[in-house]
């Protein structure tokens, strides 16, 4: 029995570890299947209205290439989700959260022929082996499950992971206006907050939110002493007060 690591540990410059939950094996398993006869049921259309024998060649190839390519074009061009990835609810990240490259991508597609299709390799050796064609996938399956980040041979070479996208980091919008104070007296307690960026203020709000979900006092009193550190302020205030008043205070002086 495989004991896998459960999330994603994502450093940050807070000193405070995000954690993204990874993927499990079924539900990856599952949008390779979603995908898989999302791309059959292109072909039956394909074959079935068409393609007949005046088709030139190089026409019949374009419009294979959809089929073809159809993982690196949709994780690539959708933020690491395909159809198949977005029904289940799951997407590919890099190691620090965010979507993979072209690169990335690109990577991950060259090493399906190994964790998805490699009895279909072999049966341009041997075409009895087209009978195990089904069984492809277990490739990927057995090094997910051998792996503590569940990481395919694919993931290993691109250096990405499938997480839940349940827990994603907030948008800058969120942090500009979920902590927004409107009325036109108020006070702001910190002005150093400014020196942090957009990101930085996401990353504050998510560590936040994420520590009251999971009633974790310790990982919000680490949050509140190192800003206190880097921004070389003081307070008194109880740290979530202070973390939603850095907050607020951001938000008021960065739309002014």
């Amino acid at each position: 029995m495989c004991h896998c690591m459960e999330t994603l540990k994502i450093p940050t410059f807070l000193n405070v570890d995000l954690s993204i939950p990874l993927a499990s094996t079924w539900r990856r398993y599952f949008a390779f299947a979603i995908d898989s006869v999302l791309k059959g049921g292109y072909l039956v259309l394909l074959f079935y209205f068409g393609i007949d024998e005046s088709l030139p060649r190089y026409l019949f190839r374009t419009l294979l290439m959809p089929v073809f390519f159809y993982t690196f074009l949709w994780e690539w061009g959708f933020y690491g989700q395909t159809p198949g990835k977005r029904i289940m609810r799951v997407k590919v990240v890099g190691p620090d959260g965010n979507p993979p490259s072209a690169g990335q991508c690109l990577v991950r597609w060259i090493f399906l022929f190994i964790d998805a299709y490699s009895t279909i390799l072999l049966a341009f050796i041997n075409s009895w082996v087209v009978v195990f064609t089904a069984l492809g996938p277990l490739v990927g399956i057995v090094r997910m499950e051998r792996s503590p980040a569940r990481q395919r041979f694919g993931d290993l070479a691109a250096g990405t992971f499938v997480v839940n996208t349940g827990e994603t980091f907030s948008t800058v919008e969120d942090t500009i206006y979920s902590y927004m104070d409107f009325q036109r007296d108020y006070a702001v307690t910190y002005p150093e907050v400014i020196r942090f960026s957009d990101k930085d203020m996401t990353l504050v709000k998510s560590v936040l939110e994420k520590s009251e979900r999971n009633y974790d006092n310790e990982l919000v009193d680490k949050l509140a002493k190192r800003i206190k550190e880097l921004l070389e302020i003081s307070s008194e205030e109880p740290n979530p007060v202070f973390l939603k008043k850095l907050l607020t205070d951001y938000n008021h002086l960065s739309v002014k």
